[in-house]
């Protein structure tokens, strides 16, 4: 009876557990980390995290137009789970960083105009859909020399393991189609 009692400690404990995201993208270093705080860390290349949604489960080496077109169909039917978790999802930390070399001062005018336009709209639709959004900051920065990276990303997402399991079963009818399609897919 003890063992029972602490085997479903453990569960809950794994449960309610805060699931760490974070994405770094700059000169440096390109991963995303998937950690379940305290308990083990799972790391995956960017590349490879990126090649997945390009890729079909067949030729991962390939990018196809046919590929990205599954992978956008998948995308959709997904949508209303990622949007239940981002629900419950909080953003720790966010930084994007946009560089850009320019020979003319209007091109990079029109470059920080629209930057700043797509921050906004980007810092909108994020406290709109998460559940909390601290620390954020955008910036737009014109380099002199070339620019190994166009973008600098630096996010931490936390959500309980609990909520991603709530929004699959919440979204049952999503979950089943998805299921069918990579069954159709493989």
């Amino acid at each position: 009876m003890i063992v029972v009692f602490i085997i479903v400690l453990i569960i809950i404990a794994i449960l309610f557990t805060p699931l760490g995201i974070r994405i770094q993208k700059n000169d440096y270093r390109q991963d995303v980390d998937i950690f379940l705080t305290k308990f083990f860390n799972i790391r995956i290349d960017f590349d490879e995290f990126i090649r997945l949604f390009l890729t079909s489960r067949k030729n991962r080496n390939e990018i196809t137009f046919e590929s990205i077109v599954n992978n956008f169909k998948l995308f959709k039917e997904f949508q209303n789970i990622i949007e239940d978790i981002f629900k419950h999802s909080q953003i720790r930390y966010l930084t994007i960083i946009l560089k850009g070399k320019f020979s003319e001062v209007d091109y990079e005018t029109y470059f920080k105009t629209s930057g700043y336009i797509f921050f906004e709209m980007l810092d909108e639709y994020l406290t709109r859909s998460f559940k909390k959004v601290k620390n954020t900051y955008y910036s737009i920065q014109s380099v002199k020399s070339s620019v190994k990276d166009m973008l600098v990303l630096e996010a931490y997402v936390y959500v309980r393991l609990i909520y991603i399991i709530k929004a699959f079963i919440t979204n049952f009818k999503d979950t089943k189609k998805i299921i069918k399609l990579l069954r159709k897919e493989s």
